[in-house]
């Protein structure tokens, strides 16, 4: 039901950004095409209120649903993916800990080398074990980022795709208005 709401959702938005275009369109390209056909004008200001009609009949369903979407009706799949990200905050508080109390440790071995004691060899040991989890930490940041960028650069890639086939649209909705014969007089 929330896929739904979503995708009515982005629909909805893609509508509205739709009829944006066309009233742009009607905008800035029927009055330099106007020499006295408001007849035209009037058909497609109605075509345009039809649209909207259609977009704001979707919008209140949209609404509607929303409205009915309560905790109860949740989907399984839904409380999987919560018990998931409650799961991954938990991991990760125990995370938080374990580096702060790691950093303490290495915070304070690296006062005792600075103040020019010696370390025990138990000592050293033990610093060595936090400089690798440490490093491995790291890397493992290093690899989250490196796949957030991946994943960044393909949405990109996707999104600039889109772009492309909206802007050829564009141009053929332009071309199509700038070409359409309209009569002077009927």
């Amino acid at each position: 039901m929330v896929r739904a709401v979503q995708g009515m959702e982005e629909e909805s938005s893609w509508l509205r950004g739709e009829l944006k275009e066309l009233k742009a369109v009607a905008d800035n390209s029927l009055p330099e095409m106007n020499h006295g056909v408001d007849e035209e004008n009037d058909k497609l200001r109605a075509e345009l209120d039809a649209i909207k009609g259609e977009i704001e009949l979707r919008v209140d369903r949209i609404q509607e649903l929303k409205e009915c979407r309560t905790d109860l009706h949740f989907s399984k799949v839904e409380k999987e993916e919560m018990e998931a990200i409650n799961a991954k905050v938990i991991q990760l508080e125990k995370q938080l800990e374990q580096k702060e109390a790691q950093e303490s440790a290495i915070c304070l071995l690296n006062t005792k080398l600075q103040a020019g004691e010696n370390l025990r060899m138990e000592e050293y040991e033990h610093l060595y074990k936090l400089l690798t989890i440490l490093k491995e930490c790291l890397e493992q940041k290093s690899e989250r980022f490196q796949n957030a960028y991946v994943d960044l650069t393909q949405r990109d890639h996707l999104n600039r795709n889109e772009l492309q086939e909206t802007r050829q649209e564009v141009i053929k909705v332009n071309v199509f208005l700038l070409t359409f014969p309209i009569p002077l007089y009927e």
